[in-house]
């Protein structure tokens, strides 16, 4: 049991990187705005903080798979313009 979980601290930690993180960022903006419009889902009788944790869950599981679809622009040095790429997915 040791030895797996030095295993896991030993390998590469793409997951942790400041692009995964701008790209899971993009990816909630999109699946939270897909899902707030959706119908059922945007029902005022559904608490936001459920809504909330849905799109949450959802852009985890399909991150991923979706990672490499974000725009490449979103990972550029000037922040203004990536704060235009959440703006337009939002």
């Amino acid at each position: 049991m040791t030895s797996l979980v030095a295993g896991a601290l030993a390998g590469s930690h793409e997951a942790l990187t400041p692009k995964a993180a701008i790209g899971a960022f993009v990816l909630f903006c999109r699946i939270g705005g897909c899902l707030m419009l959706a119908p059922g889902f945007s029902n005022g009788q559904i608490p936001t903080q459920v809504r909330l944790f849905v799109a949450l869950a959802v852009t985890l599981t399909l991150a991923p798979l979706l990672l490499e679809r974000v725009p490449a622009s979103a990972f550029g040095d000037d922040p203004i313009f990536t704060l235009k790429v959440v703006a337009v997915e939002s």
